[in-house]
C-alpha cells in the first residue's frame, strides 16, 4: 500500500480569532444599524404621506365635481359655536370615499394631555378646532377642521393664489395610539383650498420654512413631499456645555438661540463649544449626541 510522506494539515480559526471577528462585526453593526433603520423609517413615512396626499386630492376632485368650490360645500364653514359640526361635515365629505373607515370625534382634545399634538420644536400645538377624524384601512388617521378664509395658508407667487374658503387637514400616518403625535415626525398638515388639497408651507404662505427643530413643523409636509426625505430631523447645532444635566450621565448647555440641550458627554467637555446632533425635541429642551470637539 502506498503511503504518502506528505500530510495535509487541517487549519481552523482559533477561538480568539472568532471572538475578535464577532466583535468587529458587532461594532460595525452598532454603527450602521441605526442609520439603516432611520433610512427605512423615512422611506415608510414618505410612501405613506404620498399615498395620503393622493387620496386627499382624488377625494377633493370628486367632492368638487358634486358641489363645486369649497365655499359651496354643505355645512363646512366655521360659524362660532358650530365649528365642531362644520368640521364633522368637512370630514364626512372626504370619508365617503374611504374603505374600512373608522370614525371618531375629538381625538386630540383639550383635556386628555396624553393625546395632545406637539410641534416639531416640542411645544404644544393642538388647536381646539381639530375635532373629528376617520381612519383608513392602513391605520392612517385624517383629522379635519371647519372651513374659513384661508388666504394666508396657500398664498403663493406662482400659479396658486389665495383661496376664499379653506380648512386644515392633519394626517397622522401611524395612528394616534403609537405616537409620538408630533408635526414633522408622524403628523403632517394639509389645506383644503380653492383648487385642491395642498401641503401646508408652500412658497409664500405664513407657515413656509418652519420645518426645522426650532420651528413648529407645519411646513414639513411640503418638505417631505418635495425632498423625499426627513433630513431636518438630523440637524447639528453648536452647544456651549455649562453644567451637569438632570439626566444621569449627561451635560447640558445652550445653543446660540438659548435653547437648552442635554448631551451625553464626559465632564472634560464642560465649558467647551461642541457640535451636537439633535435626536429629540421636547417642550423645554432638546436631546442630542456629541459629534466632535471644538
Amino acid at each position: 500500500r502506498f503511503t504518502s510522506h506528505f500530510s495535509r494539515k487541517r487549519t481552523a480559526f482559533t477561538l480568539a480569532e472568532v471572538l475578535i471577528t464577532l466583535g468587529i462585526i458587532g461594532i460595525v453593526s452598532a454603527l450602521t444599524m441605526p442609520s439603516l433603520i432611520q433610512s427605512y423609517k423615512e422611506k415608510v413615512t414618505v410612501t405613506k404621506l404620498e399615498k395620503a396626499y393622493s387620496f386627499l386630492n382624488q377625494a377633493y376632485k370628486r367632492i368638487s365635481d358634486e358641489y363645486g368650490e369649497p365655499q359651496d360645500w354643505p355645512g363646512v364653514e366655521y360659524a362660532g359655536n358650530a365649528s365642531a359640526s362644520a368640521a364633522s361635515a368637512h370630514r364626512d365629505l372626504y370619508a365617503q370615499y374611504v374603505s374600512c373607515k373608522k370614525f371618531k370625534g375629538q381625538i386630540y382634545g383639550t383635556v386628555d394631555t396624553t393625546k395632545k399634538i406637539k410641534a416639531l420644536n416640542g411645544e404644544l400645538y393642538t388647536y381646539i378646532y381639530y375635532f373629528p377624524s376617520f381612519t383608513n384601512n392602513d391605520g392612517t388617521v385624517f383629522l379635519f377642521s371647519s372651513l374659513r378664509n384661508c388666504g394666508g395658508y396657500v398664498l403663493s407667487t406662482g400659479k396658486l393664489t389665495a383661496c376664499s374658503m379653506g380648512g386644515d387637514i392633519l394626517v397622522d400616518i401611524n395612528g394616534y395610539e403609537k405616537g409620538p403625535n408630533q408635526l414633522g415626525k408622524d403628523i403632517f398638515a394639509f389645506v383644503t383650498a380653492q383648487t385642491g388639497v395642498y401641503p401646508a408651507g408652500m412658497i409664500g404662505s405664513y407657515t413656509e420654512g418652519d420645518c426645522n427643530l426650532n420651528g413648529r413643523g407645519i411646513s414639513c409636509s411640503e418638505y417631505v413631499l418635495r425632498e423625499k426625505n426627513m433630513k431636518y430631523l438630523n440637524k447639528e447645532v453648536k452647544v456651549l456645555l455649562t453644567d451637569h444635566s438632570d439626566k444621569l450621565g449627561n451635560l447640558s448647555g445652550y445653543t446660540d438661540t438659548m435653547k437648552l440641550v442635554n448631551v451625553k458627554a464626559d465632564d472634560k467637555y464642560l465649558g467647551k463649544i461642541v457640535n451636537v446632533k439633535i435626536t429629540d425635541a421636547k417642550t423645554w429642551s432638546l436631546d442630542g449626541v456629541l459629534v466632535d470637539e471644538h
